[in-house]
C-alpha cells in the first residue's frame, strides 16, 4: 500500500511536542522541593521524546523518503537532515540524564536545567522548521491522497 500524505499530522507530532514541554516546565518548578515527582517526570518526559521519535520513524521519515527516492542529491540531504536530528535527539536525552542524576544526587542543577530545556526547545524548533514542513511540501506537490 501507498505511503499516505496525512495534512494533520505535523500538527499531532507538534502537539506531542508540546506535551514534552509542558511536563518539562511542571519538572522545572519542582526540581528542588519535590526530587521524587521531579525524576519521574523526568523520566515522562524522555519516554515522550522516544514516543514521538517512534512517530516519526513511523510515518513522517517513510512518506519523505519516498518523495525524493527518484534523487540521489535530495536522499542525501534527507539522510543527513535525520541523522543531525537524530544525534540532537539523543543529546536531549542524556541531558534529561544528567539533569535525572543530578536531581537524585542532590547536585547543584541549574546548569544540567540550562541544558535540558535549550535541547528540548533546539529539537523542536529544527523539528518544526526543517522536517515537518519538508513532509507538507511532498505531499501537496505530490497531491497525494489525503488520509482520512
Amino acid at each position: 500500500m501507498p505511503m499516505r500524505f496525512d495534512p494533520r499530522l505535523p500538527g499531532r507530532l507538534l502537539a506531542m511536542h508540546e506535551a514534552v514541554n509542558a511536563r518539562f516546565a511542571a519538572v522545572l518548578g519542582n526540581l528542588s522541593a519535590d526530587p521524587g515527582f521531579a525524576i519521574a517526570s523526568i523520566r515522562h518526559c524522555q519516554q515522550q521524546l522516544q514516543d514521538l521519535r517512534r512517530a516519526e520513524s513511523a510515518w513522517l521519515y517513510p512518506f519523505i523518503a519516498s518523495g525524493v527516492d527518484d534523487d540521489l542529491q535530495a536522499r542525501r540531504q534527507l539522510m543527513q537532515l535525520r541523522i543531525g536530528l537524530q544525534a540532537e535527539l539523543r543529546a536531549t536525552l542524556r541531558h534529561l540524564d544528567d539533569l535525572r542524576e543530578a536531581v537524585a544526587n542532590g547536585a547543584t542543577l541549574t546548569n544540567q536545567a540550562k541544558l535540558a530545556s535549550a535541547s528540548i526547545a533546539s529539537y523542536l524548533q529544527r523539528s518544526e522548521t526543517e522536517i515537518y514542513p519538508l513532509y507538507t511540501l511532498i505531499g501537496t506537490r505530490r497531491g497525494a491522497p489525503r488520509a482520512a
